[in-house]
């Protein structure tokens, strides 16, 4: 049970969880201590600090702050808030897991109602009732307690089927799951209870439908994020919740996602993104460049659609492809010249002058054997 409470000595608000222990309660005891045992080895600003414990009357208690906030898939409801703030949020969430993971803590039961948003709208991570040490010392209080415990609609398939092989990828799924729901809004799997009440642990055996299916106005990075994240496979996953908050960051940043595939068009796409500014310049002077190409090959076509025309009609035309890629290729290496001197690179602005000298000595010698003239000396 849960008693909201102000701190006699310093006024703040305060949050009293105590366990009534009970005999016939046992498995609720070794939960209870196990919460306190987890959050006396965290200080994240986004996990629930604690701030004492203790016993009464041989029942134990924590103290946190009070938050008085809302669940996290309520609150983004009623917020309505854009995708840059559910990332930005859920990038906490995953920095405060990646923290407890460090510091050799398995939460096993995260969810949106398990993470409350404060009064300045930012998450805190609580509940770490299911937590287990990483390292899973089995005469710790924090050892895997007897039977199925969590909630099926957030559960990995290994908490049912194979208990031995959970770890921090088991918390990488249910980080998983809560994305999909915060940034569809819509469940990702079906309600947790069965006709008769019970909870239905088939659910942790079924994978979300894709993302974009139920919202798909989510980006194709995003999707695969969160789509790794949500294997049923463990192997499949992100093998830590670091990896899947570095990628999460990466798409912030407009950086290749290991999600998706390890295409040399996925990671140039990428690039061109990130530096648009670089690239502007650089393709202003190419276009002109491939213009000149691309008259240069037009102009190759017709002289090869022609091959019967008479000898001397077909020098002409060579005679006039080259002087006319010569003329474009003098006023592009001119451009370039100009473009340097400003910058202040006189070497390159000289070689690009020089080039745009040779290209108009071409052109003018190419049109006056043209003309039957003789070239210049």
């Amino acid at each position: 049970r849960v008693y909201r409470a102000i701190h006699e000595a310093s006024g703040e608000e305060v949050a009293i969880k105590v366990f009534y222990n009970s005999p016939l309660n046992e498995g609720g005891n070794l939960r209870f201590s196990r919460e306190i045992r987890s959050l006396a080895r965290l200080r994240h600003p986004h996990v629930i600090p604690i701030r004492s414990e203790g016993e009464v009357c041989g029942h134990a208690y924590f103290v946190t702050p009070w938050i008085d906030g809302l669940p996290l898939h309520e609150y983004v409801k009623a917020k309505k808030l854009s995708l840059n703030a559910k990332l930005r949020i859920l990038e906490n969430v995953l920095s405060a897991v990646s923290h407890a993971h460090k510091r050799g803590v398995m939460h096993l039961d995260l969810k949106p109602s398990n993470v409350l948003m404060d009064s300045t709208g930012e998450p805190v991570v609580l509940d770490f009732g299911l937590a287990r040490l990483i390292e899973g010392d089995p005469a710790d209080p924090i050892a895997p307690l007897a039977g199925v415990a969590g909630t099926p609609a957030y559960m990995a398939p290994e908490q049912v089927t194979d208990r031995g092989s959970v770890d921090t990828r088991t918390d990488v799924f249910m980080l998983g799951i809560l994305m999909y729901e915060v940034l569809s809004l819509q469940r990702a799997r079906p309600s947790n209870e069965n006709g008769s009440g019970t909870k239905d642990l088939d659910q942790a055996l079924v994978a979300p439908k894709p993302i974009r299916q139920v919202a798909p106005k989510i980006g194709s990075e995003l999707a695969a994020i969160v789509t790794k994240a949500t294997a049923l496979d463990h192997l499949e996953r992100y093998q830590s919740v670091e990896a899947l908050l570095q990628d999460l960051q990466a798409l912030k940043r407009g950086a290749p996602v290991t999600a998706m595939s390890d295409s040399w068009m996925y990671r140039v796409r990428k690039f061109a993104s990130r530096n648009l500014a670089f690239i502007g310049g650089a393709v202003s002077a190419a276009l002109i460049l491939l213009f000149a190409v691309e008259m240069s090959r037009t102009t190759q076509q017709m002289v090869e659609e022609s091959y019967g025309r008479a000898t001397q009609v077909t020098q002409r035309v060579v005679r006039e492809r080259e002087r006319i890629l010569d003329r474009r290729l003098s006023v592009v290496c001119q451009e370039l010249a100009d473009m340097y001197l400003r910058l202040g690179d006189v070497e390159k602005a000289r070689i690009y002058g020089e080039q745009a000298n040779a290209a108009r000595f071409r052109a003018r010698l190419t049109a006056d054997e043209g003309e039957g003239h003789e070239p210049p000396e």
